[in-house]
């Protein structure tokens, strides 16, 4: 449960982040910068491995390295929810029209 809860969060916390506008700001400092906050797959790398670090998340198993187990759970995590949100696009039919 705590695992679902993880990319629950994570994914909301990526909608919110690109949908609000508090950092768009920090995002247009730099072209770069814009194109890392619309993709979902590039930002959620870097909330996921924040959430993981937050709440402790590890999916490594019983290997622990400090910065490496958070940015490998984050990895994961952001690849595994970014095809699960391409895959309900493609069932479900929507689109952006942003």
């Amino acid at each position: 449960m705590d695992f679902m809860a993880f990319l629950v969060l994570g994914r909301l916390a990526i909608w919110m982040i690109q949908i609000s506008g508090l950092l768009r700001p920090v995002f247009q400092i730099h072209p770069i910068l814009q194109e890392f906050a619309s993709c979902d797959l590039c930002l959620g790398v870097w909330v996921f491995s924040g959430l993981a670090w937050a709440l402790g998340i590890n999916i490594i198993g019983p290997i622990y390295v400090p910065v490496l187990s958070e940015a490998l759970s984050g990895i994961a995590a952001s690849f595994a929810v970014h095809l699960a949100v391409i895959g309900w696009r493609s069932k479900f039919g929507t689109t952006d029209l942003g």
